[in-house]
């Protein structure tokens, strides 16, 4: 989508004589490629969604505070009664090790 907007936005100031264009130091991004980036990242956020969904509590809530939302362990420890955010911290790392089992198979 970007490069189809770009090539015709450079085409237009083309026409006007604002731009002239060199094809030699021209950055050009093929549509196909950038298609395929795009649903290879949907793809991946898709099955990040469903491995966190099996995920489960707290773990799921601990990592969306954190990562997501940016909560400090501090807010985690004060949020899920946790006796120091050390405690909160072993949970966190915990919490993403069964996510990436799950995320990576």
């Amino acid at each position: 989508m970007y490069s189809v907007c770009r090539n015709l936005w450079l085409k237009k100031l083309t026409k006007k004589g604002i731009y002239t264009r060199i094809d030699d130091f021209e950055e050009k991004i093929l549509v196909e490629d950038d298609i395929d980036t795009h649903k290879e990242r949907d793809r991946q956020f898709s099955m990040m969604e469903d491995a966190l969904k099996k995920l489960g509590e707290p773990c799921k809530t601990i990592i969306e505070d954190f990562y997501i939302r940016n909560l400090t362990m501090q807010d985690i420890c004060e949020k899920f009664g946790y006796t120091n955010t050390d405690n909160a911290k072993n949970q966190k790392y915990k919490c993403l090790q069964r996510l990436k089992k799950l995320y990576f198979g």
